[in-house]
């Protein structure tokens, strides 16, 4: 509660309509976007669903439904592979172009993105995702004071 003042929410496809209500009842502060200087290095913080064609492309609310709705019927018929049972593995395959797009909008920007969309931790020179929390390997991300940023594991002890 005594930092509630100095927490930004990253808004993402997921959220509904109604978490900026939320926000402002819980104090911390939503966007989709923010940018921010960390130790002389430009940050650029984002959800990064603007990076994926399936979401960019349609109604997010759409999308999830639409995929829900897909991947149940095709569980329930058994025509799903095993790959593609495991949310992960969508996420990789998927994630090839969202990278490529994610960093493309970094250079372009000139700053270190961070974002998260496709749940795939990873830190690399231009380009952060923070992974998820929700998903079997929980991680996160740090960033100090001379803008030094580092992924973090939660290990299950």
């Amino acid at each position: 509660r005594s930092i509630k003042g100095k927490i930004i929410y990253i808004e993402g496809n997921h959220d509904p309509l109604s978490q900026r209500a939320w926000s402002r009842i819980l104090g911390v502060r939503a966007r989709r976007e923010f940018e921010c200087q960390i130790g002389g290095k430009r940050f650029f913080f984002v959800h990064g669903h603007k990076f994926d064609r399936v979401c960019w492309c349609i109604s997010e609310e759409i999308v999830d439904r639409l995929v829900s709705l897909a991947v149940a019927f095709l569980r329930r018929m058994g025509v799903m592979s095993q790959s593609i049972k495991n949310p992960n593995s969508l996420h990789a395959f998927f994630d090839r172009q969202f990278v490529k797009n994610a960093k493309k909008d970094a250079r372009k920007k000139r700053v270190k993105l961070v974002c998260g969309h496709t749940h795939l931790p990873v830190c690399q020179e231009d380009y952060i995702n923070c992974g998820s929390f929700v998903t079997e390997q929980c991680s996160f991300i740090t960033i100090d004071r001379q803008g030094d940023a580092r992924l973090h594991f939660v290990s299950e002890d």
